[in-house]
């Protein structure tokens, strides 16, 4: 559900949009204040009937989407603005385990496009 509104709301934001824009600007532009927003989300999952989450909740969501879905983890640690990569992989690694055999399938299938000409 939160990924079609999301989608539905970038199309609605327009074709000038890029991907370091904010999600949801401020009349200014800018950030929106988090006690504005914490305010606003849980007068909208009241209404709804959604239990109260944090932001915080989104930051790891959007996290765990990124690397179940095969995202390099290195490009997720920096979009988290994570100082290094271990932290990402301390907080999120357990959303890695089981992928030894897409690593090997996918070495595999580069193996085998490998051009044989080459020394």
């Amino acid at each position: 559900m939160a990924v079609h509104f999301l989608r539905n709301h970038l199309v609605s934001q327009g074709e000038g949009v890029k991907p370091d824009d904010l999600i949801f600007p401020g009349p200014d532009g800018d950030m929106i204040p988090e006690t504005t927003m914490m305010r606003q989300l849980k007068e909208l999952g009241a209404r709804v009937g959604v239990p109260e989450v944090n932001f915080h909740a989104f930051r790891h969501f959007h996290a765990s989407v990124c690397l179940e879905d095969y995202q390099n983890a290195f490009a997720t640690s920096r979009r988290l603005g994570h100082g290094s990569i271990k932290t990402t992989i301390d907080t999120y690694g357990h959303l890695l385990k089981g992928r030894q055999k897409y690593l090997a399938q996918s070495f595999a299938k580069t193996l085998e496009h490998t051009d044989e000409s080459r020394p």
